[in-house]
């Protein structure tokens, strides 16, 4: 007896499927070759969102979500892309190859896609087990099994009209939790507002240390100035008593001598004070600049940490969803 006789049979896809648990998939084995395997996690609730990964002789390939659990891409045993999926609103896909082309149908026959639930191409709904959907209408075609239960006002509504936070893998009621949502937005909020502050303190930062910088080393090229200019005045000094010195021992010098030589002593002064005074005002320009550069370039990883940051908070706001 073939194994398909025991076992729910779908003919649409040509696969049947075992069941664990009820309505938890462990495997769905090819009718053609019965060799491709579908196993899901056991005792999980991840079970019921549809993350799979896919066995056959040939290949093993692994399924990946987003925080609906809808799968948004498919890569080998390898880690290479095999085929990438995007969804409108209420779930109709698109389906691309590793190259990025859309395809018509899924090249590898895969069924799980919005929310991970099973989407039927040649109807065009996805099997939410107890009931179909239609991601063109974005309603189910059958009223819900338990009545009110699952929706205060509309038997056929999806996830309430909220299928961009929604999941609903029974099809019975929308599992959403408008108190997890909130708490996962305000943590988010929290969290950019954190990023913010973080950045500014450290651009505060970058520029209370650009003025440090210039400050400490203003006051050490002043030093520098008045050093030199201090050996420069030493020297003319030096030089004007040596001219005295040389006008008393030798009348022949004259008056007239004296007054040369003290103006010799008094430009070659002013020569190494003007220079001294240069090379102060070249050095404020190249610590001005220094500052500039080195303020800019922390600003930038600020910006980057900034960045780096909010993509935090997206992560921790798509982990906080999944747990809903």
């Amino acid at each position: 007896m073939s194994i398909h006789s025991q076992l729910p049979y779908d003919q649409s896809t040509s696969h049947a499927r075992i069941p664990a648990g009820g309505i938890n998939l462990i495997a769905s084995i090819d009718s053609v070759s019965e060799e491709q395997f579908t196993a899901s996690f056991f005792g999980s609730t991840k079970a019921l969102h549809g993350e799979v990964a896919t066995t056959s002789p040939a290949t093993t390939t692994h399924n990946h979500s987003n925080q609906q659990y809808s799968i948004t891409a498919i890569t080998t045993s390898s880690g290479a892309i095999a085929e990438r999926y995007a969804y409108s609103a209420y779930g109709e896909p698109t389906i691309l190859d590793s190259s990025g082309s859309t395809l018509a149908s899924s090249a590898i026959n895969n069924r799980y896609s919005y929310t991970g639930r099973e989407w039927d191409a040649t109807v065009g709904l996805y099997h939410f087990r107890a009931r179909w959907m239609s991601p063109k209408s974005g309603r189910f075609l059958g009223r819900d099994p338990i009545g009110f239960e699952g929706s205060k006002w509309d038997l056929y509504s999806f996830v309430e009209n909220r299928a961009v936070i929604g999941r609903d893998p029974s099809g019975l009621c929308g599992t959403k939790n408008d108190d997890l949502i909130k708490k996962c937005m305000k943590d988010f909020r929290d969290c950019l507002d954190a990023s913010v502050r973080e950045r500014n303190r450290c651009i505060s930062q970058a520029a209370s240390e650009a003025r440090d910088f210039i400050r400490d080393s203003a006051a050490e090229a002043l030093r520098q100035f008045n050093e030199s200019d201090r050996l420069a005045a030493l020297g003319r000094d030096t030089a004007i008593a040596e001219c005295a010195r040389l006008n008393d021992r030798d009348t022949v010098f004259g008056e007239i001598a004296y007054q040369s030589c003290v103006g010799v002593a008094y430009t070659a002064y002013s020569a190494a004070s003007s220079a001294a005074a240069l090379a102060y005002v070249a050095a404020e320009a190249r610590i001005a600049a220094a500052a500039l550069a080195f303020e800019a370039g922390r600003v930038t990883a600020c910006g980057i940490l900034y960045l780096d940051r909010n993509s935090t908070c997206d992560d921790e706001l798509s982990r906080c969803l999944r747990r809903g």
